[in-house]
């Protein structure tokens, strides 16, 4: 057992996830609209202010996208950890890439005040999203 696969694996997973999270996220506002008065050159205090107001006043469908990015990104990630490493315990680079978004997640909701329903269902989603793409690799591997 190689445990740098297992490095490679999840690190390309992250990379993986989070391309196609940012790419559905930008999606999303395209299709839902951006924070209006945001500007690159502000300060931060500025624009975390902007971000929070634009998050208040998100509509249950754009919420609703967001989720549904991070799900889809983490199941790419949790799949593209497991395809490349060379462990065949699920939770091994497919649990790295969970626990990495999950942590991002809390983060972000520390930082931006979300709906709790969101919030809720955000941190539930991370690990059954990364084990539900790694299960795609094989569908023979026991979870544990």
């Amino acid at each position: 057992m190689d445990i740098s696969n297992d490095v490679i694996g999840a690190t390309a997973g992250l990379v993986a996830g989070a391309s196609v999270i940012g790419m559905l996220e930008h999606v999303g506002h395209i299709i839902f609209g951006k924070p209006s008065g945001l500007d690159k050159a502000m300060c931060y205090q500025e624009a975390c202010d902007i971000i929070r107001k634009h998050v208040k006043s998100s509509s249950t469908p754009s919420l609703l996208w967001i989720l549904g990015a991070h799900g889809i990104g983490t199941a790419v990630g949790g799949y593209v950890a497991f395809q490349l490493s060379s462990s065949s315990i699920l939770g091994r680079s497919t649990g790295v890439v969970a626990s990495c978004f999950l942590v991002g997640s809390l983060a972000n909701i520390a930082a931006i005040r979300h709906p709790t329903w969101w919030s809720i269902c955000d941190i539930l989603l991370y690990f059954p999203a990364a084990y539900g793409g790694a299960s795609f690799v094989i569908n023979k591997t026991p979870l544990l």
